[in-house]
């Protein structure tokens, strides 16, 4: 068993290596399964093998079962509470984080190994809600002494306190994590006019650059590239910032956790935001190692799209310089998707076009689908979105206005009226005539040529992706990157006849408001059409989809109909 146990492990460590988040989840649970049985084999180190190689890839979901299921168990161990609390606060549920933090704190004692991570994650859950009550603008809420000043004040002198508690005043490099923590939330606050914080923020960035420097550019410890960088951000030495962060998104050991902590600090504490000067390139650069590396856990804003488009507009040297030598290729393979984006609408309700949309659509040539239909441009949405019978989900055309992030002179586009439509439980898609469409200004998506192979064997040899571009929530649009691996492929469960109803599930996560998204391959030609994920059960857990094609089992995915079924469908209808 202990072998057993020994093999699981090296399998999490290798999928997670590969960033294979499916069977990565298949595995955890394997181990689980055995843990439940031989609780013998269960001590903190086991533990930490399993949930170090799950948290570096963010499976967050899976350390958590995995930590849940040990405390169910009767083993409510140190480390348990520490990855569970990280996996908390990665979600952004921080104050169930803190609780579970405390309960750490008060397991250890000063010398435990935890105990300096009990307190630096406190630290981080207080500097997260000191950002997370911020206005806009960066300058404190009701200043004037109000509820919320109160409240934001008490949570800096938390997050203060709790990274205070383990900083080593004799040595500052010494507990470095912990440091530059305290260094980017003094910056913050000083920006925030709650003090003069300056004197000791440059005295402590200077220490850890000097200590720093050697380790992180030996490669000793890689994940100190970060840190010089941002000591370099706190002496408002942009080149070198920039130089040192860079070296760190290009590390080959660097993971989907530290960046995406880094980007998360660079953005909410540091304030930076992506463009085309030379701080800004610093979290572009970030997010195209990140997409690259773990299959995105990152999401392009417009600003964000504008600063790549302007990255590509230098010369190639200098291109390179800036990105090294693979980044070109890395923003041009982000550009087509950006392009692809001028196609994809929001979806609202007249009356409220200055409120959150509706959902997501994409306009599509009539004869890409059936040549019956001509060149006449059409949207594509889920019936579920845009229906005849109207319910509290589907608005009637009539009640639908369509609108363009990417171009705004286009306008807002009428529905006149359906053209055709498959019932929810069928296909879930109704193919919309507007009103005055401009291909200059909208021009349809470019559709796959072969839309799916019909094999899911086939489909997982050609290693496919399902990449998601649309308006989550209702909001700006968003390209998402995450975990985008499509995992089944097939007719529902249990479902006869109409054989061309073809369905894919995919890994990469949506959220309301993507109902009608277009699914991009790795070429960012379209597949098909997002329309649903897990259900949801009334302690607010996901329920899992049920596998195609007759294969037992479930899994949390999302689904989408392939194109080609919606394709089969029309040409039945207006002639091939």
């Amino acid at each position: 068993m202990a072998c057993e146990a020994d093999e699981l492990i090296a399998t999490i460590k290798s999928l997670a290596n590969d960033y294979e988040l499916a069977d990565l989840s298949r595995a955890a649970k394997e181990l689980g399964d055995l843990l439940a049985r031989r609780h013998d084999l269960i001590n903190d180190q086991l533990l930490t093998d399993a949930l170090k190689p799950m948290r570096n890839v963010r499976a967050f979901a899976d350390i958590e079962a995995l930590c849940h299921r040990m405390f169910k168990l009767g083993f409510d161990l140190p480390v348990l509470r520490r990855f569970c609390a990280q996996a908390m606060i990665d979600t952004d549920r921080i104050m169930p984080a803190i609780d579970m933090l405390n309960g750490l704190r008060a397991k250890v004692s000063r010398g435990h190994p935890e105990y300096v991570e009990a307190h630096g994650l406190l630290g981080r859950c207080y500097k997260q809600l000191y950002i997370d009550t911020a206005t806009r603008d960066g300058e404190p809420a009701h200043a004037d002494g109000g509820t919320m000043d109160q409240t934001r004040r008490a949570y800096f002198d938390r997050a203060w306190g709790h990274y205070l508690t383990v900083i080593d005043y004799g040595s500052i490099p010494a507990t470095d994590w912990h440091s530059i923590n305290m260094i980017a939330l003094m910056a913050r606050a000083h920006r925030d006019k709650r003090g003069s914080y300056e004197p000791t923020l440059r005295s402590w960035a200077q220490q850890v650059i000097a200590a720093r420097e050697k380790d992180a550019r030996e490669g000793q410890a890689y994940w100190r590239l970060a840190t010089v960088g941002e000591a370099y951000l706190a002496l408002n030495d942009w080149p070198n910032a920039s130089r040192w962060l860079a070296d760190f998104a290009e590390h080959p050991k660097v993971d989907a956790f530290m960046l995406f902590g880094t980007i998360r600090q660079l953005e909410q504490v540091w304030q930076l935001a992506s463009g085309g000067d030379e701080r800004e390139q610093i979290l572009t650069r970030l997010k195209l190692r990140l997409s690259e590396i773990s299959r995105g856990q990152v999401r392009f804003s417009k600003d964000e799209r504008e600063s790549i488009e302007a990255l590509l507009s230098r010369p190639e040297h200098e291109l390179e310089a800036t990105l090294g030598k693979e980044g070109p290729k890395k923003v041009n393979w982000l550009k087509k998707s950006f392009e692809a984006a001028r196609s994809i609408a929001r979806v609202r309700i007249k009356g409220h076009e200055n409120e959150a949309g509706h959902a997501t659509g994409f306009l599509v040539r009539g004869r890409d689908f059936a040549r019956g239909l001509g060149d006449e441009i059409f949207l594509l949405t889920n019936e579920h979105v845009i229906a005849e019978n109207a319910d509290n989900l589907a608005i009637p055309p009539q009640a639908a206005v369509i609108t363009f992030d990417e171009d705004p002179k286009a306008g807002g586009l009428a529905c006149k009226e359906i053209v055709c439509s498959s019932g929810r439980r069928n296909l879930d898609y109704s193919l919309v005539r507007l009103e005055h469409v401009d291909p200059k200004l909208t021009p349809p998506i470019r559709i796959a040529p072969d839309f799916l192979p019909g094999d899911l064997d086939q489909l997982v040899k050609l290693n496919r992706k399902a990449y998601i571009i649309g308006h989550p929530n209702g909001g700006d649009l968003s390209i998402s990157l995450d975990d985008a691996e499509i995992v089944d492929l097939g007719k529902r469960r249990g479902k006869t006849g109409a054989d061309h109803e073809v369905f894919l599930h995919y890994k990469t996560p949506t959220e309301e408001g993507n109902s009608g998204s277009p699914v991009f391959n790795q070429a960012w030609d379209v597949v098909g059409l997002h329309h649903a994920g897990p259900g949801k059960a009334p302690d607010g857990s996901k329920i899992p989809l049920r596998k195609l094609a007759d294969r037992k089992g479930s899994h949390l995915a999302n689904e989408g109909i392939a194109l080609h079924a919606i394709a089969n469908e029309l040409k039945k209808k207006f002639g091939g």
